[in-house]
């Protein structure tokens, strides 16, 4: 069985500090062990090619296609630049595609832009499609998980089933993604952006630091074959969940107090 110990992980995200306190992670294990026959079915996606008549967005390797009207939304991706059509409004009135409805700023270079209200993650900076997360049924992958399903998270410093506030997705294109092997011998993988529970980012790990209570052994950048990337928010500490055995933050957290 495997054994993880999530430590005391001290947190400082734009100046506010906050606690993750000391868990045993077999918990997590010991979940996983006993409901491992309980699986979620995968969620399909459609990936159309680009119109004929699209204009390029971006550069080399990165590169993505706009129709016109549209704006490209950037995020950095480990050693490339990633890039999302969007179409831009400054109220939710000017988005008139049902599944595209809500008005919404995000993106490494600050768009207003249309998006479904349970998308966002801004730029891509989330999680693998195959990403397995850890939930009271057994490990599920993460695009399967659901808006109030339970998964596992901390609360109070301790590790115990949260609720999903919210799922969501974002569409990307040639994405990278940084793979992190952990001496448990588990890989997660998570756009360079991407945050830690420590107050840190995928992209800035290296071997021998600690992830959410896996110690690493080595970081790759790795080309993501995914069309969408994904992430949770939980009502647990830091919004934070369980992937591959170690915690891991959220992008849509935000301490509160906190620009």
């Amino acid at each position: 069985m495997r054994f993880i110990a999530l430590v005391l992980i001290g947190v400082a995200v734009a100046g506010c500090p906050s606690t993750i306190a000391p868990q045993d992670g077999s918990d997590v294990d010991a979940a996983l062990d006993s409901n491992a026959g309980d699986s979620a079915s995968d969620m399909s996606v459609t990936d159309n090619p680009p119109p004929a008549d699209a204009q390029l967005c971006g550069f080399g390797d990165g590169a993505a296609f706009c129709a016109p009207g549209q704006a490209c939304l950037t995020c950095s991706a480990g050693p490339q630049t990633s890039f999302a059509c969007v179409t831009l409004c400054t109220t939710g009135a000017e988005c008139r595609d049902p599944g595209q409805s809500s008005c919404v700023r995000g993106g490494c270079n600050s768009l207003q832009y249309c998006s479904a209200a349970s998308t966002g993650c801004g730029c891509g900076i989330c999680a693998a499609e195959h990403t397995l997360v850890a939930t009271p049924s057994g490990e599920r992958e993460i695009s399967a998980i659901e808006v109030g399903d339970p998964v596992y998270g901390m609360r109070d410093g301790q590790l115990v089933p949260v609720r999903v506030l919210r799922a969501t997705r974002t569409r990307v294109w040639n994405h990278t993604m940084v793979r992190v092997t952990l001496r448990s011998g588990r890989a997660v993988e998570m756009s360079a952006g991407h945050p830690t529970v420590a107050g840190g980012r995928f992209g800035g790990l290296a071997t021998g630091d600690d992830l959410g209570g896996g110690t690493i052994v080595r970081t790759d950048v790795v080309p993501y074959a995914g069309s969408h990337t994904y992430d949770l928010l939980t009502d647990g500490d830091q919004g934070a969940y369980v992937a591959s055995g170690v915690i891991v933050g959220s992008t849509w957290w935000q301490p509160a107090g906190c620009n």
